[in-house]
C-alpha cells in the first residue's frame, strides 16, 4: 500500500515537470541605470559633461540636466538632449552665467521612467568685459548719437550690447535703451524720442548670459534751439582741391558762431580735422577744399556750431583726380673715383601708370633729365642705380625722377663728392721730404711732416665728429654766419682736397676736434714754426704751382706743409678767396668775439696773422702734442 502511494507521487511530479517544459521567466522593465561623468573644459559661459547609460528597454531620450539652485537637478530644469542610444555620450553646456556655481547630472528616459546619475558640481570662470562709453555727438532737440567700445576675455560671448539712458543718474537696461547687436568692437546708436532742453545720463552696456556690465556715465543736454545742416554734393574735383557746401537752418540764426565743411581720409570727419570757416548765421554756402593728395579718397560733411555745440550733415565721399607720381631720393653711397650708387623709391604712381623712372645728375643743384641720367624698367618701388662716368675729387648732385601720363616729377637733391685714385689726391707734396701719417675718428688719414721739433699735419682737417664721437653740427654754404648755431663745420666745395671749414668755437671745443695725440696750435706754436723757417716766409709753406693757387702764386714748399688756398666762409654767405688765401685757426683769442688766425696769400711770400669773427669758418692744421 505504501509502495503504491509512493509511485503515484513520483508520477504526479513527473506530469507537473513536463507541463512546465519550454516556459520562460516573466520580464519586469526598470528605469535606466545612469552614470554622470566629471565636468571638463569649464569656461566663462560653457562646459562639457556626459554620461553612460545602461537600459534593457528602449530609450526615448538621454542627456544632461542642470541648475544653479537645485543640487539634484531634474528634467524640469535646463536640459540637453543627446539621442536615445545606450552607452556613453558627451554634451556641451552653453549660455551659462560667468562666475556661477552649477549642479549637473546625466539622465535617461525609457517607458518606465527617468533615471539619473550622481550630481556633479562646478563653477564657471569669472568673466571680464570692458565697456567704454564714448562721447555723445550730433545732439539735436529730440535725438543724439552715442557710441561705445566693447572688449572681453577670450571665451566670453557678448550676447547683447547697446546704450541705456535716463533723466536720472546711473541708468540701467530697465530704463530707455537702444540695442546695438552683439559681440565685441565699437558701435554707434541713435537715441530718439528725447525731450528738448533736457539733461540726460547715458552709459553703454554689454551682456554675457545673465551678466550685465555698464560703462561710465556720460551727461549731455538736448538742444534748446533747433539747428540743422545739410551737406551738398561735392563738385569741381581736381588733383588737390574740391568744392562742397551746405545749407544751415536755425531757429535763432544769430546764435550760430561758425559753419563750413570738414574733411578727412577717414569716415565721419569732425571740426578737429581739416575744415573751412565760411561765416555765421544761416543759409547756404560753398567751401573750397584744399591741400588734397592726388588720387585719394576723402570724406566731407558740412557742420554748424552755436553755443550748444556742433551739428553735422551727412557724410559725402569723393576721390581726388590722379596726377603726377611722387618719388624719393633715398641715399647716395658706394662712392668711388668714377661712380656712385643711388637708391630711389617710388612713393605713389599718382593714379597713372609709371612710364619711366631713374636718377639724373650733374655738377649743380637740382639736375633734370635734360642732363646726365639713367632710367630703369624695374617694376619694384625701391631700386638702386649705378651712376658712372664721374670725375675724381668732384662735387656732384643727384636726384631721382619719375614719369607718368601727367609729367615728370623729381625727388630730393643729394650732393656727394667722388674720391680719388691718383696719388696724393692731386696735391703736390714735397717729394724730397719724408711724410708720416695720422688717422682721425672718422677714419680719414692725413700726411704729417716734422719741421724742427714740431710735427704738423700736412693736410687740412676734414673730420665730422669730435674725438668723443659726438657729431659736429653742420652749416651749409646757404646758412648765414650770424645764426644761433656757433659750434659747426661746413663742407668745402672739395673737402677731400681742401678739408672742411670750422668755426672757432668748434675748433676750440673741449671735446677735442683734432686726432688723438694732436691739438689745435697756439699762437706761440705758429711763431715757433715761422722762426724755424727763417721768419715770415710763407712761400716755404705753400703748395707749388697753380693747380690750386692762383697763377700769381710764389711757393717752394720747402717745409712740406703744402698749404692750399681754401679761402674762408664769409657772411655773404659764400666762400671767399678760394685759390687766393690759406687761413688756419689758432687757440688764441684777442677780442671777445674774435679768434686769432694765420694766413698765406697768393702772390705774397710772407705769413700774416689777424683776428676773425668766431662764427666764420676757416681751415684747421693740427700739431702733435
Amino acid at each position: 500500500m505504501k509502495q503504491k502511494t509512493y509511485l503515484q507521487t513520483i508520477f504526479l511530479i513527473s506530469i507537473l515537470a513536463l507541463s512546465f517544459t519550454g516556459c520562460k521567466e516573466e520580464f519586469i522593465p526598470e528605469v535606466p541605470t545612469v552614470i554622470t561623468f566629471p565636468v571638463s573644459d569649464i569656461d566663462h559661459q560653457s562646459a562639457t559633461c556626459g554620461g553612460s547609460i545602461n537600459s534593457e528597454s528602449l530609450l526615448t531620450v538621454r542627456g544632461l540636466c542642470w541648475s544653479t539652485t537645485q543640487q539634484t537637478p531634474t528634467i524640469n530644469d535646463t536640459i540637453s538632449t543627446e539621442g536615445n542610444e545606450t552607452g556613453s555620450f558627451s554634451s556641451y553646456l552653453q549660455n551659462l552665467i560667468p562666475d556661477t556655481t552649477y549642479y549637473v547630472r546625466a539622465y535617461a528616459t525609457n517607458s518606465v521612467g527617468t533615471g539619473y546619475g550622481s550630481t556633479m558640481k562646478f563653477r564657471t570662470k569669472k568673466a571680464s568685459i570692458q565697456v567704454v562709453t564714448l562721447p555723445i555727438t550730433e545732439i539735436s532737440l529730440t535725438s543724439a548719437t552715442g557710441a561705445a567700445q566693447i572688449s572681453s576675455d577670450k571665451g566670453v560671448v557678448v550676447t547683447e550690447r547697446g546704450l541705456c539712458w535716463s533723466t536720472l543718474p546711473y541708468p540701467t537696461i530697465n530704463n530707455s535703451k537702444v540695442l546695438a547687436g552683439q559681440g565685441e568692437g565699437s558701435f554707434t546708436a541713435i537715441l530718439t524720442e528725447l525731450t528738448a532742453n533736457t539733461i540726460y545720463y547715458l552709459r553703454a552696456y554689454a551682456k554675457a548670459g545673465d551678466l550685465t556690465i555698464y560703462g561710465s556715465v556720460i551727461i549731455f543736454k538736448t538742444r534748446q534751439i533747433a539747428l540743422n545742416v545739410t551737406t551738398l554734393p561735392v563738385t569741381e574735383i581736381t588733383q588737390t582741391t574740391a568744392k562742397c557746401g551746405g545749407i544751415v537752418s536755425c531757429d535763432i540764426p544769430t546764435s550760430v558762431t561758425a559753419y563750413g565743411v570738414c574733411w578727412s581720409t577717414t569716415d565721419n570727419p569732425t571740426i578737429a580735422d581739416s575744415k573751412t570757416f565760411e561765416g555765421i548765421g544761416s543759409g547756404s554756402f560753398t567751401s573750397l577744399i584744399t591741400g588734397l593728395t592726388i588720387n585719394s579718397t576723402y570724406y566731407v560733411r558740412a557742420y554748424v556750431t552755436n553755443n550748444e555745440g556742433t551739428t553735422y550733415g551727412s557724410t559725402m565721399s569723393f576721390k581726388s583726380v590722379p596726377g603726377m607720381a611722387t618719388i624719393k631720393t633715398n641715399l647716395v653711397n658706394g662712392i668711388t673715383a668714377n661712380s656712385a650708387k643711388c637708391e630711389i623709391q617710388v612713393l605713389s604712381n599718382g593714379g597713372s601708370t609709371v612710364t619711366n623712372k631713374g636718377v639724373c645728375w650733374g655738377n649743380f643743384i637740382n639736375p633734370t633729365t635734360t642732363n646726365n641720367y639713367i632710367s630703369t624698367s624695374n617694376s619694384t618701388d625701391k631700386i638702386t642705380l649705378n651712376i658712372t662716368g664721374l670725375n675724381e675729387y668732384t662735387i656732384y648732385h643727384a636726384r631721382s625722377f619719375v614719369t607718368n601720363a601727367y609729367g615728370t616729377s623729381y625727388g630730393e637733391d643729394i650732393k656727394f663728392t667722388t674720391i680719388g685714385t691718383s696719388a696724393n689726391k692731386g696735391i703736390k707734396f714735397n717729394t724730397n721730404l719724408t711724410y708720416g701719417s695720422i688717422t682721425d675718428i672718422d677714419g680719414n688719414t692725413y700726411k704729417t711732416i716734422t719741421i724742427g721739433n714740431q710735427t704738423w699735419m700736412a693736410e687740412n682737417l676734414r673730420v665730422t665728429r669730435f674725438r668723443n664721437g659726438e657729431a659736429i653740427p653742420i652749416k651749409t654754404i646757404n646758412d648765414t654766419i650770424n645764426e644761433s648755431i656757433s659750434i659747426y663745420q661746413c663742407e668745402h666745395l672739395n673737402p677731400e682736397v681742401y678739408g672742411r671749414m670750422y668755426s672757432w668755437y668748434a675748433a676750440t671745443d673741449n671735446r677735442n676736434i683734432c686726432p688723438e695725440g694732436y691739438h689745435l696750435p697756439s699762437e706761440e706754436e705758429f711763431n715757433t714754426l715761422i722762426s724755424y723757417l727763417g721768419g715770415s716766409t710763407g712761400s716755404k709753406m705753400k703748395e707749388v704751382g697753380s693747380t690750386h693757387w692762383d697763377l700769381t702764386n710764389s711757393a717752394t714748399n720747402e717745409s712740406g706743409m703744402t698749404a692750399l688756398p681754401t679761402g674762408y666762409l664769409q657772411s655773404s654767405p659764400s666762400f671767399g678767396y678760394i685759390g687766393g688765401s690759406s687761413n688756419w685757426w689758432t687757440s688764441k683769442t684777442n677780442k671777445p668775439d674774435s679768434g686769432l688766425y694765420f694766413c698765406l696769400y697768393s702772390g705774397q711770400s710772407s705769413i700774416l696773422k689777424g683776428n676773425s669773427n668766431r662764427n666764420q669758418a676757416l681751415a684747421i692744421r693740427c700739431i702733435k702734442d
